[in-house]
């Protein structure tokens, strides 16, 4: 074998020997099987330390001019709300009782504030205020029904500002009730006072000012007992010293319920109860004085001479009636110290009772049997003494009127005066102007 053919195919064509020999340095040496698995089982435990860790989204620098892309702005919530989800759910049932717990709570103290403590400071507050009348007036009287003006203040201690919406009121008061008592074979009277109900009426919304506000209304007031309520007004008319109890300082007791706007809230089905004071009533009549006293002759024998009669006297209190009707009074007059009078029959008027100053306008008749009775004597004195500068004490008691609700408080009139003849004229001839 030439050997320069061996030599030339050991080397690949075209390389030299030298070529050859560093080809054969690089090449390592082959591995056995056993060093082989070992080896790829070390690369594989193995970190990576070469290999390059790929950059996260946020991680990796925009380029300019670049815009954010809308779902990774979508990928990044969804991972926090389920980060978020992931620690709640992890305490759960904690959370949500807590939570359930303080809800609850909350929603007991609001209903105790609006329903329990709001509503309890509104109807302490109601309580507080009271009325304050100046006047009480009663106007087109019917049979069971006036017109009554109520004018005053609506006095409030908190200062408030308030609304009062319209309040129909039910009327009571302490009333004198008459019953028969059995004593033995005999029946007697028994009067006690008790508790009645007088009437309905409205009184109209209300906007509260501060402390004072001013009070003013005219409504319907309908009587729902007429009895009662004629037991009431007769009581008004009463002496003080006639009356004792109740009947010494008529009141009424009103009671309803409101609703009551405060603060831009508004409370309904308020208890509403006030009193109404009358000053202890009328108590009769007080400075009664008679202006003048007449009796006009027939201007024929046999006719009936003529009675004319101005009397003068003050209502005390604030309460007054505008038209009690045609009253109808007794008139009698005597001479002071002696028991026996002379009654001039029944005198009419027109009558009305209003706080302060009043006067009535009497008119009747006294007929000739009266004159020329048993009367007559007594008249005669009557006459003489006028006429040696005496005096007479008349005496208008109440006997009537054509309004029923105030009919009993008519009975209670009784006026007695002095009347002085030096101040007015008593015996006229039929047609003259001079005294006779």
């Amino acid at each position: 074998v030439n050997m320069s053919e061996t030599a030339g195919a050991e080397t690949a064509p075209g390389t030299t020997r030298e070529h050859g020999e560093e080809r054969e340095k690089e090449t390592p040496p082959a591995l056995s099987t056993a060093e082989s698995f070992e080896a790829e089982q070390r690369h594989e435990q193995a970190p990576e330390k070469d290999q390059p860790r790929p950059q996260a989204d946020e991680e990796r620098p925009e380029e300019p001019g670049m815009m954010k892309q809308p779902e990774r702005k979508g990928a990044r919530a969804a991972g926090f709300f389920s980060r978020l989800s992931s620690c709640f759910m992890k305490r759960s049932w904690k959370f949500w009782t807590v939570l359930i717990a303080l809800i609850l709570f909350l929603l007991a103290v609001l209903l105790v504030i609006f329903l329990v403590i709001l509503p309890l400071v509104v109807k302490n507050r109601t309580r507080e205020t009271h009325i304050e009348q100046d006047s009480i007036t009663i106007k087109d009287v019917t049979a069971s029904s006036f017109d009554l003006e109520i004018k005053g203040h609506l006095l409030n201690p908190s200062g408030e500002k308030a609304v009062v919406s319209a309040t129909d009121f039910s009327v009571f008061s302490a009333v004198p009730v008459t019953s028969q008592k059995q004593q033995g074979s005999r029946r007697l009277d028994e009067q006690k006072v008790e508790e009645k109900e007088l009437g309905t009426f409205t009184m109209p919304r209300v906007q509260v000012e501060g402390k004072k506000t001013p009070l003013f209304f005219v409504e319907k007031f309908e009587v729902t007992d007429t009895d009662a309520f004629a037991n009431f007004a007769a009581s008004m008319m009463k002496r003080r010293e006639e009356t004792g109890g109740a009947e010494d300082k008529p009141f009424w007791d009103l009671r309803g319920t409101t609703s009551v706007q405060v603060a831009g809230m508004e409370f309904h089905n308020i208890p509403i109860e006030k009193t109404v004071q009358f000053n202890s009533g009328l108590k009769g009549l007080q400075d009664v004085h008679v202006k003048k006293f007449e009796m006009i002759a027939p201007s024929s024998p046999g006719g009936d001479s003529k009675i004319l009669s101005t009397v003068s006297f003050t209502v005390p209190g604030h309460v007054g009636v505008e038209d009690l009707g045609e009253v109808s009074l007794g008139v009698t007059a005597r001479i002071p110290g002696e028991s026996e009078g002379i009654s001039f029959g029944v005198l009419k008027t027109r009558g009305s009772l209003m706080p302060g100053e009043n006067e009535m306008r009497l008119e009747g008749s006294l007929s000739a049997q009266q004159q020329e009775s048993e009367n007559a004597a007594v008249l005669g004195r009557m006459v003489e003494h006028i006429f040696g500068g005496g005096l007479l004490e008349v005496n208008a008691r109440g006997l009537n009127t054509t309004q029923p609700l105030f009919n009993r408080a008519v009975q209670q009139l009784n006026m007695t005066a002095e009347w002085h003849p030096e101040r007015s004229g008593f015996l006229r001839p039929g047609g003259g102007s001079g005294t006779g």
